[in-house]
């Protein structure tokens, strides 16, 4: 950053701070609230009202959580990171771990 640019910022810093309303959020923020309460009352309502579909509901996004935090893992193993070291090596023995498994149940598997 330019040295003068860096005085300029620091100098008017106050004025834009002092233009930024306190509490100003986005769009998120905004709705954030009536989403999350309209979402705990449908939920109370499937509970009182519909109990089986309810449970079912509950079965089926705990199942796709596991599903995502897998699916996450299972990208973490090939996308481990390259840069300052330590993480390649450990996506490297990920991925010839699952070359071996996969090699394993393909022979394991009745043709």
């Amino acid at each position: 950053m330019n040295e003068t640019f860096r005085r300029y910022l620091l100098r008017h810093r106050a004025a834009v701070e002092a233009a930024i309303p306190k509490g100003a959020g986005g769009a998120w923020e905004s709705i954030q609230r009536p989403i999350t309460v309209g979402g705990v009352a449908l939920a109370g309502l499937l509970l009182v009202t519909q109990q089986d579909l309810f449970n079912a509901a509950t079965a089926t996004v705990l199942a796709m959580s596991t599903g995502l935090a897998s699916v996450a893992q299972v990208v973490g193993l090939f996308g481990g990171r390259r840069a300052g070291g330590g993480g390649g090596e450990v996506a490297a023995v990920g991925a010839s771990q699952l070359r071996h498994r996969a090699a394993a149940a393909s022979c394991a598997a009745p043709v």
